[in-house]
């Protein structure tokens, strides 16, 4: 009895389970319709597939083909490159030395607009000159200046010019320049030029006198010294004869004159050390 029993109950079981595996899942009993189909996904995995394949193949020819094929084809799928070496650092040039032409032409430059150009725009002005005769005077003007400036110029450079020399050159310029003034200039604008450049000179006179006051500060002058320096510079400056063109012309002939012996007398009253700091 009891082994029937257990027949009973065993074939049950296995029934049971054979039952459950025949019968159908609610999934597979669900229609195709049902589910949700993107058709898109076919031509995306015939894609994939296709990309795939390609792949392969490419492997499979890199692999049979010598390293140096391989470097060819990479060669010829970058861009094309130089391969010398550029040396792409600054290169630091040492300054170019201006010729002296060059040098020569930057200072004319610079003279005929710091000086030429307001000396006869004063002048002008001044003498109530028309723009035809203050073009004429600031063209003569220049020429002046520049000549004046290549003879002392003439002196420093591989001519070697004597100070004489230099001073007769610079006074040919002037007489020129004087001479060529008649052509423009009335006598009585003329006489008004004479008196400008007298006002020009005084006025220079005064700024050297000061000039010489203030490098006197700080030398720590005892009473004698002071003394003494006052009274002898006033005879230390003096104005020679006042000449046309001065004034513009910054090389040439000064109207005011130093007198070297009264200079050496205010030297011997200094001490070495305040010597040193007027540089002297």
């Amino acid at each position: 009895m009891k082994e029937r029993a257990l027949y009973f109950i065993g074939g049950a079981v296995v029934g049971c389970i054979c039952v459950s595996l025949l019968q159908p899942s609610p999934i597979q009993s669900e229609s195709p319709s049902a589910i949700n189909y993107d058709p898109s996904l076919d031509s995306q995995i015939v894609e994939l597939i296709k990309e795939n394949q390609s792949l392969n193949s490419k492997i499979q020819a890199l692999e049979s083909a010598s390293p140096t094929a391989i470097r060819t084809q990479i060669d010829t799928q970058l861009p094309s490159q130089s391969l010398d070496y550029i040396d792409e650092t600054p290169q630091i040039s040492e300054p170019a030395v201006p010729s002296p032409k060059i040098q020569d032409e930057a200072v004319i430059s610079a003279i005929a607009n710091q000086t030429v150009l307001p000396a006869s725009r004063h002048i002008a002005t001044q003498l109530n000159l028309d723009n035809s005769s203050e073009e004429a005077l600031q063209q003569l003007l220049q020429q002046k200046a520049t000549q004046d400036y290549l003879a002392w110029n003439a002196g420093a450079g591989e001519s070697h010019l004597t100070q004489e020399q230099i001073a007769t050159k610079l006074n040919n310029n002037t007489q020129e320049y004087l001479h060529a003034l008649h052509t423009i200039l009335t006598p009585e604008q003329l006489d008004n030029y004479a008196r400008i450049e007298q006002q020009q000179t005084e006025i220079k006179l005064e700024q050297k006198q000061l000039s010489l006051r203030q490098s006197l500060v700080g030398l720590d002058l005892d009473d004698f010294q002071q003394q003494e320096v006052a009274r002898l510079s006033t005879a230390l400056y003096s104005t020679n004869k006042v000449e046309l063109g001065n004034m513009g012309s910054p090389y040439g002939m000064d109207n005011i004159e130093i007198n070297k012996d009264v200079l050496s007398e205010i030297k011997s009253l200094f001490t070495e050390e305040q010597l040193k700091k007027l540089n002297m």
